[in-house]
């Protein structure tokens, strides 16, 4: 028998299609049936138009082959070398023709920002989050393009390398060229480019909402500040200080009786205790806001009857000055992503993590279910992976994770191939460490 591929050079796009006819003589001296199979790396994306072909001694047939590479990510582009094997039922003789078939590139790529417009006074950041789509690497450079010239631009890192079917994640740190002191908050749009070797530029709009370094309601709490030191100097200070002052009095007087029949410093100890009891009273700081001090000690006369000089006090009064609170502070700046394969954060000890951003991408369409849980028991998300390709959660209120709580992020996969799901999930937020108790 005798078996030859009337064109075997091919070349196809992947989700495009491309024929052949595979011709088959029968040289024997008997009626046979022959059947065929795909060889090499093209044989998952070939197809034939019957299973199999019988004919006469001195007869050829012909049977007519598809090759349709799909289009995504999994799909290598390149020149493959391929052979179709035909078997003859009696004897089990085989032949094979070969053949090449070419897979020609294409890129698909997605970025976004998250989020897509920051607030500051002199810099904010956005996250950066790149899909390659397409069946080559991404060798891209960052660039941002701002036409007026009002802000800079830094990338963490400069450049992604990203492999097909995966993520690529980078910071855009943005710093307005100008501050100003007061008034409104100011737009300033700009775009990130994304420039890689042999593909189209891909452009992502973003803006920055530049704030006054004054903000608008620092006149109002400094007007209360001054109207509190006002109402503390006018009404407060002066009861206090006068609570204090006869409490001091009451206290050196009877000090100063105890001194005529006892010795002066065990006295003393006496009254400072009460003026601790006075402290507490009037609501002024323990530890020494009232205190008494010696102010003279015993002096003796000469001669054998001759007698002691008696001691005396004196108290001094402190008030203590108050110290503002500062604003609430959010913590550290937190991202992280988590796959199938690493789906697990544990919130570190004395730490409390604030979730504000959740960014979940399914670039390959792939089937099953995810959920985000926190620890094992509570379920925070189910989601089908068939429902969506890109979702992002933006919370006005953070879901919060308390201290060695775990974020956990599970995915059933149903793709025919088992643990082929690319499914990713981003997480954006803030990590607060918690003060020990005092």
């Amino acid at each position: 028998m005798d078996a030859v591929l009337i064109q075997p050079a091919l070349a196809v796009e992947p989700g495009g299609v491309v024929e052949t006819e595979l011709r088959i003589r029968n040289t024997g001296e008997r009626v046979d049936q022959y059947t065929y199979e795909a060889l090499g790396t093209p044989a998952r994306w070939i197809a034939f138009d019957r299973p199999s072909v019988s004919l006469v001694p001195g007869t050829e047939g012909s049977v007519f082959m598809r090759v349709a590479p799909p289009r995504r990510p999994g799909t290598p582009s390149g020149t493959f070398p391929f052979g179709i094997r035909v078997t003859a039922q009696s004897g089990g003789r085989s032949v094979v023709a070969e053949g090449d078939v070419e897979v020609a590139r294409f890129d698909e790529t997605f970025a976004e920002l998250v989020p897509r417009t920051v607030r500051g006074r002199r810099r904010a950041a956005h996250e950066l989050a790149v899909d390659n789509r397409g069946n080559s690497n991404i060798n891209a450079t960052l660039k941002g393009i701002d036409p007026e010239r009002q802000v800079q631009f830094r990338f963490k890192p400069s450049a992604l390398v990203i492999m097909p079917g995966t993520s690529g994640f980078a910071t855009v740190e943005v710093r307005p060229r100008r501050r100003f002191l007061r008034g409104p908050s100011v737009m300033r749009p700009y775009k990130i480019r994304l420039e890689s070797t042999g593909q189209p530029p891909v452009d992502v709009d973003g803006g920055l909402m530049q704030e006054a370094l004054i903000p608008s309601a620092l006149p109002k709490v400094l007007l209360g500040l001054a109207a509190l030191v006002v109402a503390w100097s006018v009404f407060l200070r002066p009861t206090v200080k006068s609570a204090a002052t006869n409490a001091v009095a009451d206290n050196v007087a009877e000090a100063s009786q105890l001194a005529a029949s006892q010795a002066v410093a065990p006295a003393l100890a006496q009254a400072d205790q009460r003026l601790q009891a006075v402290e507490e009273a009037a609501g002024l700081p323990p530890g020494g806001a009232l205190s008494l001090t010696p102010a003279g000690g015993a002096a003796g006369g000469g001669g054998a009857g001759g007698g002691g000089a008696g001691g005396a006090a004196s108290a001094t009064t402190t008030v203590p000055g108050g110290q503002g609170s500062g604003l609430a502070n959010l913590g550290d700046p937190f991202d992280r992503v988590l796959t199938p394969a690493a789906g697990l954060y544990k919130v570190p000890e004395a730490t409390v993590l604030s979730v504000t951003d959740i960014v979940l991408q399914n670039p390959n369409g792939d089937a099953g279910e995810l959920r985000i849980k926190r620890g094992t028991a509570e379920t925070l998300f189910t989601l089908s992976l068939a429902n969506f390709r890109d979702l992002d959660y933006h919370f006005l209120a953070p879901l919060v994770f308390p201290a060695e709580s775990e974020v956990r992020f599970e995915v059933t996969c149903t793709n025919p191939t088992p643990g082929s799901c690319t499914t990713a999930l981003y997480l954006g937020g803030y990590l607060k460490k918690i003060p020990p108790p005092t």
